[in-house]
């Protein structure tokens, strides 16, 4: 199989996507005590990711927080807490959200 330079501009896309998405983790981990940390390193992550190249795959903050939410939905699956259905709701709509979204700006 060979690759197309439309196939490699879709890997670049995507790489950018999950490179956002794992500012997203930094910026969606500041609800906990580690936010502190990550909340600095994500915003040294979008400088630098911003500074010389357009902003492509920005959606994946979006699928990010998301991930976060989701995961803090199956910590506290079991209820005592609180109930973790709407953690799990906003978490799901946030993950595939970003998905959705820069596959429709990718066409």
């Amino acid at each position: 199989m060979r690759a197309t330079a439309g196939s490699l501009g879709h890997v670049a896309g995507c790489g950018w996507f999950w490179a956002w998405a794992l500012v997203g983790v930094g910026y969606g981990l500041c609800i906990s005590v580690i936010g502190m940390f990550t909340v600095i390193a994500a915003t040294l992550a979008v400088v630098f990711m911003t500074r010389r190249r357009p902003i492509c795959g920005a959606f994946g903050v979006a699928t990010g927080v998301g991930s976060v939410l989701v995961w803090i939905a199956y910590i506290n699956r079991s209820g005592e807490n609180f109930n973790p259905v709407h953690w799990l709701v906003a978490g799901l709509v946030l993950f595939f959200g970003g998905i959705v979204l820069h596959t429709w700006e990718s066409r």
